[in-house]
């Protein structure tokens, strides 16, 4: 689950998945104040149980959550954990 703590929507937003690099978890918006949690992942059903959450075989005891979106005015930030968001500079 996303959770927005913004006035506004942010856009694009991706999770990296430890082992799954190649292919983050999308969720295509999350509303102001709002949150989203129906991202795409082409996983095995028990896939979660495996590499999420602490103390599973595939992740550390406490693993911090990336998070890369674009907010209303098409800068992409990127927050770890409950750090505050850092902007990304275009290439």
């Amino acid at each position: 689950m996303v959770y927005n703590q913004s006035e506004a929507p942010i856009w694009d937003v991706e999770v990296p998945i430890a082992g799954r690099e190649d292919r983050p978890l999308r969720i295509g918006h999350v509303p102001p104040r709002g949150s989203a949690g129906n991202g795409w992942l082409e996983a095995p059903e028990d896939w979660h149980l495996m590499n999420v959450g602490p103390g599973c075989p595939g992740a550390a005891a406490v693993e911090l959550m990336n998070v890369v979106f674009i907010d209303n005015l098409g800068r992409r930030w990127k927050r770890v954990g409950r750090e505050e968001p850092i902007r990304l500079l275009d290439p």
